[in-house]
């Protein structure tokens, strides 16, 4: 018997990453969603997700506001990469 895949799938609202089988996902309601493989700029694989929240905008109204995260696989300690990658994109 194969072992079933897992997929990384993201709330869009809170940035909460749960670490799942599709079969586990699909119970998940609609602020979730899995994380989609795609070549970054750079051309190596990634997993791409979207997260939203509420954001007020000078003219006073709120706006949605939306993020595009890449996940990659990384040896480096968290902490060192918190305090290394401030490097972002603002398309």
């Amino acid at each position: 018997m194969t072992k079933k895949k897992v997929y990384p799938y993201i709330n869009r609202f809170s940035g909460e990453i749960q670490i799942m089988t599709k079969s586990q996902g699909k119970e998940l309601n609609e602020d979730w969603a899995r994380a989609k493989v795609v070549n970054n700029q750079e051309g190596e694989r990634v997993f791409r997700f979207h997260l939203s929240a509420p954001v007020t905008g000078k003219d006073g109204k709120v706006h949605m506001g939306t993020a595009i995260v890449d996940l990659t696989e990384s040896d480096v300690d968290p902490a060192e990469l918190e305090a290394a990658n401030g490097k972002r994109e603002t398309e």
